[in-house]
């Protein structure tokens, strides 16, 4: 597959966004993270982009959404995160 996996983590997690190309790696790479950690992450989640035409990305199921320029989609990627670390410090 062309492009790469960009790599975000938090507390107990591990987000990989599998980047359909270089351009949209490129913007992913804000999200990098790759602290050291002294316990081993204990989720993971895949999460792959898709090109839908010209410059417009969208992420493939289930998170499809609303097809967008790569800023789009960094935004979304976001609120992902945001939902995995809300849902570990859950309680």
């Amino acid at each position: 597959m062309p492009g790469r996996i960009v790599t975000a983590r938090s507390i107990s997690s591990t987000v990989r966004f599998h980047c359909v190309d270089d351009a949209l790696a490129e913007k992913f790479d804000f999200l990098t993270a790759e602290p050291e950690l002294t316990e081993p992450l204990c989720r993971h989640y895949d999460i792959k982009t898709i090109a839908v035409q010209d410059a417009y990305y969208d992420f493939a199921d289930p998170h499809r959404g609303q097809p967008g320029t790569s800023g789009h989609l960094l935004n979304r990627a976001h609120m992902i995160l945001r939902k995995v670390m809300l849902e570990e410090t859950r309680g």
